[in-house]
């Protein structure tokens, strides 16, 4: 199934703030507000991953940057599960188990050095989703994902239009939202901050440890 890039979300995001042609923010300031979107959502839905690694022999620290969490380390060979690895995160020693840290899977030594280089690692954890820089990045958003950036895009806009008189006088002029007064925006905002907290709450993925 196809996720929105950033000029997909750039479009929605636009339209949800009523300045569709892009008068009042425009892509770099839109871009901005969806990356962060980006990653509030991601904080509390992120991505479940599977990663399926082939093994180096006397490589013990597997970078993972993107990695936001590991739950499960195993050892495949010929196609069948061949050893289930400890976490050790809490032992006193880093070689009882495999351990997450700084963005590096450390697996103990004795582990690597009993494989060989036709077997694989499969690692089961949690992903972010990606920073968007070209309009045709994939944000690999999925629905409930995509919708809940766009709601904390929206909140934060209108944030920023009740805290920035100037900005709203072009909004309502060149975004044709003269119709919209201070009072009605303080309760837009209100109603926008709380559709984000309730998507936020909703969104909440419990995660495998």
């Amino acid at each position: 199934m196809a996720t929105p890039t950033l000029s997909d979300l750039q479009t929605a995001c636009a339209r949800d703030l009523r300045d569709t042609n892009k008068r009042t923010f425009k892509d770099p300031d839109l871009t901005d507000l969806i990356n962060a979107g980006v990653e509030e959502v991601g904080r509390v839905y992120p991505r479940e991953m599977l990663l399926t690694i082939a093994v180096t022999p006397g490589t013990y620290d597997i970078d993972m940057p993107d990695t936001q969490q590991v739950v499960r380390v195993e050892s495949w060979r010929n196609g069948n599960l061949h050893v289930a690895y400890e976490n050790g995160a809490d032992e006193a020693s880093s070689q009882i188990g495999w351990e997450f840290w700084a963005g590096s899977l450390r697996m103990p030594k004795g582990a690597i050095d009993g494989l060989n280089a036709a077997d694989s690692l499969r690692i089961w954890g949690y992903q972010g989703y990606p920073q968007l820089v070209a309009p045709t990045d994939d944000s690999l958003l999925p629905d409930s994902a995509e919708w809940g950036v766009r709601r904390y895009v929206r909140a934060t806009a209108y944030q920023q239009l009740h805290g920035d008189r100037a900005l709203f006088k072009q909004w309502q002029a060149q975004s044709q939202n003269s119709d919209v007064s201070m009072n009605m925006l303080s309760q837009m905002v209100a109603f926008y901050v709380g559709e984000w907290d309730r998507t936020r709450n909703h969104l909440r993925r419990l995660r495998r440890v």
